[in-house]
Parts: structure tokens; sequence; C-alpha cells
């Protein structure tokens, strides 16, 4: 069905291919995991599948690339659009209806179906995704993820061929992301050939025939996903691809063939107990912050009430103080309100009611300038916070704008380059980088002001997990953050790097507490579309004292 035979692809800005010599079919039906680092080549790989490369590319294209026996460079691109349908990272990219019922049916409408039928493949689609509640929503209302399953909605209502997902996922919550990939593994089921790109295996592999793994450009291993994780388990922690927690526990507990059924995961660990005795790990999980919280506020909220649309508040009453010296992850699920949160604590939004403080400053009373060396923010989509010909331009425009000395402006930036792994990008144009490379540009840019408070919209999307852990890591170490607020639908990011966790709830704090408490609450969790890790679940349901977060603290436990 998708034929690649020595496919090279270079950028116009880079010298080194992008797409280094890729061999290798797709046949009808294959449900394929693309993974790699960020930057290995993932997203250009799949754009040439519907002719963006080469047909809208000014870049070298090499090699044979057939979709269905068409050939890629001589087909044209609406030829191959009826075929492929793609659906990128960002949703803002491709919604432009006003409504979600319009903005489904617009492909329908340009392909010429009559609207009896764009009524019936409209409403098929809602219910596929599981937003048949936001038909007639407005579509800049919407949050992240619900956008998200919009976008999703709008390609499987045409039906495509061939349905190609970069990073689906990375904005959904947990509750969110398993309807999501309900939906897609049922089309597969259809016939409907599924290729997707994402960065949270975790939530893919248990569904998918086979796995690609990329690194630089070329494929490291490419075939059965679960033979995968024997074949390859040495290729995937070398790129730095977090292995799902399940597969760590069949290879730790000695299960012949890879499962992903937690019944399976709990008996065998039920039968190792009974056979050898659970050493228990001396200390119970903790986060692994090494700041200390002062009693000092740095961030505080009293009696916001917020609303986009006049009547229908997110926000509510909310009263919250953040301290000097803590690190707070803001979790629930899409549309809860975390994203309103933080957009108002930078003062993007203005308030409907009540106070918001910095500093002991009351936010209204601060100067622009004043503001953004005490808080600073990176949104969920970096993209609209770019705007420079190059990664070392973006990092310098705010410390010039602000006429910082230009040997401190330089300083600084190259100290950002070095500590979130961009300095050999610096010279490169921020959108011929990858989603990941781009967010991490963003975050540098506001870096380079050094904030007092660092607020982040989910800072995970687009990282693999060794991105995830340096990038987090660096920011725990900066001495000028006082404190770090970021929203996430990460259990391990909030666990690791988060001393406090609030959960939102429709605009209201459901919880506020210790990270090492979130999980006391089974009923919480689930109704706010927080997962459980396997090892957590299994540590609990077979009465251990200790709570297990990973699955190698809990195979290292017998």
């Amino acid at each position: 069905m998708i034929h690649f035979k020595n496919v090279f692809y270079s950028y116009p800005t880079r010298d080194a291919p992008t797409i280094n010599g890729i061999t290798l079919d797709i046949e009808r039906g294959d449900f394929v995991l693309v993974s790699g680092p960020t930057g290995c080549g993932k997203t250009t790989l799949v754009k040439m599948l519907n002719g963006i490369i080469p047909h809208l590319s000014k870049g070298k294209f090499s090699g044979e690339l057939t979709i269905l026996g068409r050939d890629v460079c001589s087909s044209s691109m609406e030829e191959l659009t009826e075929e492929v349908g793609l659906i990128f990272q960002s949703p803002d990219d491709q919604i432009i209806s006003n409504t979600v019922e319009e903005e489904i049916a617009f492909g329908l409408e340009n392909l010429g179906f009559n609207s009896q039928q764009i009524t019936q493949r409209v409403d098929w689609a809602l219910k596929k995704t599981n937003i048949v509640n936001l038909k007639e929503r407005d579509t800049k209302e919407l949050s992240g993820g619900q956008k998200q399953r919009v976008v999703i909605a709008s390609q499987i209502a045409m039906q495509p061929k061939i349905l190609v997902f970069d990073e689906p996922l990375s904005q959904l919550d947990p509750k969110g992301a398993k309807e999501v990939m309900e939906c897609i593994v049922e089309l597969n089921k259809e016939g409907i050939t599924i290729i997707i790109i994402e960065h949270r295996v975790s939530d893919i592999a248990r569904y998918v025939n086979k796995a690609l793994l990329l690194n630089n450009g070329r494929i490291a291993y490419y075939g059965d996903t679960k033979q995968s994780f024997r074949r390859a388990l040495s290729i995937y922690k070398r790129l730095g691809i977090q292995i799902p927690e399940e597969v760590e526990l069949s290879l730790g507990l000695g299960i012949k063939e890879i499962t992903f059924s937690y019944e399976k995961l709990k008996s065998t660990f039920e039968n190792k107990r009974q056979k050898q005795h659970l050493r228990l790990c001396e200390k119970q999980f903790q986060a692994s912050t090494t700041r200390s919280a002062s009693h000092k506020k740095i961030v505080s909220l009293q009696e916001v009430d917020f609303e986009y649309v006049k009547g229908k508040p997110v926000l509510e009453g909310l009263t919250l103080d953040f301290y000097e010296g803590q690190n707070v992850a803001l979790m629930g699920a899409n549309g809860s309100g975390k994203s309103t949160l933080i957009s108002l604590i930078a003062g993007i939004n203005k308030l409907s009611k009540g106070i918001v403080e910095l500093d002991g400053q009351e936010l209204n009373s601060i100067k622009y300038k004043q503001r953004t060396s005490l808080v600073g923010m990176l949104i969920q989509n970096p993209d609209l916070m770019l705007f420079c010909e190059t990664v070392e331009k973006e990092l310098l425009f705010g410390p010039e704008h602000k006429k910082i000395k230009r040997s401190e402006a330089i300083s600084r930036m190259k100290d950002v380059l070095e500590n979130l792994g961009l300095s050999k990008h610096k010279d490169d144009a921020p959108f011929a980088l990858s989603v990941g490379q781009r967010l991490r540009t963003a975050l540098g840019a506001v870096l380079t002001l050094q904030p007092s408070v660092l607020l982040l919209d989910e800072p995970t999307t687009g990282q693999n997990q060794e991105n995830i852990v340096k990038v987090m890591k660096t920011l725990k170490e900066l001495s000028f953050i006082k404190s770090i607020i970021f929203c996430t639908h990460d259990i391990y990011t909030a666990m690791y790097y988060a001393d406090r966790i609030i959960v939102l709830n429709s605009g209201q704090v459901v919880f506020d507490g210790e990270s090492k408490n979130i999980f006391n609450d089974p009923d919480l969790m689930k109704k706010n579309s927080l997962s459980v890790p396997a090892p957590v679940r299994l540590s609990k349901d077979c009465g251990c004292q200790k709570t297990f977060l990973t699955a190698e603290e809990l195979i290292k436990s017998f």
C-alpha cells in the first residue's frame, strides 16, 4: 500500500538530509507506530504521504515513493489527499470554521457530497470521536484537547483509505486519549491503514501491529511491535523513548509473551509474591524536588471569576496561593480550567472578578516590562510565540527589547541554548525544526528574560522521555526561578517534578496536596481523567505496604 525505496529528503536550510535512505513497505490494514527522538524525521516522513513533501516544499527529494500504486512526485496533491488524511500535532493549524459542525462538514462540501450525506457523515464522525455535545460549539471556545478531536472527526468524515496522525494524543487527557484511540482502533478494524507518530508509546503500543523507530532520518528498527520490545529494547532506551510500564513488568516478572493485560500482570505478580519474599523498599516514593518551599506567597488568587462567554463561567470564586520554592502541577480533564488559570496569572486574559497578586503586588498595577521579569509563560502552541528568523534571534529578542546589555543578553542566550540542547540549531529557522524543538525554542525565549515565576502549559508536548527529563531538571536548577507552575496530563512528570499537585474540575479545586498523596483516592483519579500507572495499581491492589511508582521500583523490590 505504501512503498519507500531509498528515499532521501533535505530541507533548503540544512546540509544534512532529514530523511536518509528510507526503504520500507506498509501493507493494507497495518497499524504502524512511528517513534524516535525529537527531530529524527518523523513528521517529515509522514508529510510525504499526502504530497506536502515534495509538492509544497522547496527541499531536495530523491528515491521512490508510491501510495496505492501512485507515484508521489508525479501525482497531484488533490489525488493524494483523497487517499490519505493527515492530522497534525497542533489542531489550530487545521481548524478554519466557526463551529464544530461546520468544521467537520467543510471537507465533505469540497468533495461534493450532498446535504443528506454530509449530515450523516458529520453525525457519524461526532459519535466516533465522542464529541456529540460539541456539535454547535464555537471552535474558538474549545480546549486544546477538544480541538484535537474535532480535527480527527473532520478527517475521518471523509473516510480516506490511509489515516496519518502526528501526535494526536499530545493535548488530550487520559480519558480523551482512550476515547480517541478506541475510535482509531475501530477505523483500523474497518480496513483503514493507520500510521501514528506518538511519544506517548504507553498509550499506543497495545493497539499497533508494527513499530518503526527512527534516528537521524534512518530506520533503527521496523517490525512486529511486541517483538520490538525484546529485540530492540536497547534501541528504545538509547533513543530516550519511554517503554510502556506493562512491557517492563512483563519482562521483569518473567512473562514469556509480553502482555498489556492488567489481570495477567496482577496474577503473575501475586504468584511471584507467594513464592518469594517481597522486600519492600526502605523509602516510599517522593517527588525529586530539591527546592524547599517557604511561607512567602509568590502568587495569590483571591475570589477569581473568569468567563470567555457571558453566563458560562470557566473559573468561579477561585482562591489559591502559590509559595516561593514550590513547584506545582495543575492536573484535570480537558476544559477543567488549567490553561485559563495560568493565563490569568500571566495577565494574558483579564479577570471577570477578583484579584491576582505577583510577589505581593496586584497584577493590574504592574507595568508590562516589570511583569516580564516577574512571570514568564510558555503557551500550549509554541508556534504562536515564534517570529524571528533564527533560534538565536528568538532567544535574544526579549533581552534586547528590555535593553539588557548586549554582553549579558548573549551570555543568557548561550546558557539557554546549552541547557535546552539547542546549540546546534542556533542558526536554524524555528519553523524548520520539529515541534519538540520549537517548543524548547519558545521556552528558551522565555528563560532569557529570567522570570521569577515560570508558567508552562503542557511542557512535555512533542518531547521524548529523555528530553522531558533534561528540560525539567534544567528548569528546577535555574536559580532565578522561584516557582514553577505547569499544566500536564503526564502523571509521571507531575510526580517527579512537582511537590504539590492541584486538580481542577469545572474550574473548582478538587485536590490540593503533596504529590505522593494523589493516589490515595481512586474515585478522584477516575472522575478527573487521571491515569494510575500499572505499578501503582499492582502495589495497591496486592496489598503492598508501600506504593511503587515505576516498574523498575516494583521489580527491584523482590
